[in-house]
């Protein structure tokens, strides 16, 4: 503006100016009359193990993650050997030698159901959510044996592996294909508090992978001194265990439902 109406800045005598308009105005300390109490980081609360075992819904909800990993991971040890016996035409319960056996015919349809079971959990993770934040996580918990237990229910009545691949997507509805499912850490996030739930997670996953140590150790002895068909009563007996156990023992996490 100065330069297009022609006025030479530089020439305005700034001495001519009064005293008090070049001084900075005062700055008023608005905290003068308060006192801020600071509280040191050594009086924050620290949980420690012992507080996230003291809890007794989470304890009980602890066996069953530690049942519920171990049982979802025995077939992993034998399955493989077993479908390609199957697949080959040989009796699978038995160890008898089988030649031939095909690998890649057991690959190539063990994958398309494991890629469908990841699919469906992908899909009804969020909608298993919300249901359960309507009717509670307690019955949501208890599909988890349910369907889960459904695949080795053919290889117990008739041996078929067919079947077993084709009843594997279902255990996708629960949200997860293997591990640790959303609703369980909803309901481990319900019986903690926020202080408490890190550690709560890191001893979860801690049983969980104390589980899949001991399950791989157990499911071969037993298949190494008994058969693969004993192995497959055994996923079913810690199956049903676990809806027991689910049903009378652990409670429900949401006190306020919606229904």
């Amino acid at each position: 503006i100065f330069c297009c109406t022609g006025v030479n800045t530089m020439a305005v005598d700034v001495s001519s100016a009064p005293t008090h308009s070049l001084r900075p105005a005062p700055i008023h300390d608005m905290n003068a009359n308060h006192t801020t109490t600071t509280v040191p980081s050594s009086s924050v609360p620290l949980s420690s193990m012992s507080d996230v075992l003291s809890n007794e819904k989470f304890t009980r909800y602890l066996l069953f993650n530690f049942l519920f990993i171990g049982s979802s991971f025995l077939p992993s040890v034998f399955i493989t050997n077993y479908g390609a016996r199957w697949f080959s035409g040989c009796n699978p319960n038995t160890s008898d030698i089988c030649y031939g056996i095909e690998y890649s015919k057991l690959n190539f349809y063990q994958s398309l159901s494991t890629s469908m079971r990841g699919c469906i959990a992908f899909f009804f993770a969020g909608f298993i959510g919300r249901l359960s934040d309507a009717y509670g996580r307690k019955m949501f918990l208890f599909l988890h044996p349910i369907l889960y237990s459904l695949q080795i229910l053919p290889l117990i009545i008739a041996s078929n592996f067919l079947w077993y691949l084709l009843l594997t997507p279902c255990a996708g509805l629960v949200g997860a294909s293997l591990g640790l499912t959303p609703m369980m850490s909803a309901y481990i996030s319900d019986v903690l508090p926020p202080t408490q739930r890190t550690l709560g997670f890191a001893i979860s996953y801690g049983s969980a992978g104390a589980a899949l140590l001991l399950s791989s150790i157990i499911s071969l002895m037993v298949s190494l001194y008994m058969s693969d068909y004993i192995n497959f009563w055994l996923i079913l007996v810690l199956y049903v265990a676990q809806m027991f156990y689910i049903w009378f023992c652990i409670p429900e996490s949401l006190q306020d439902k919606y229904i």
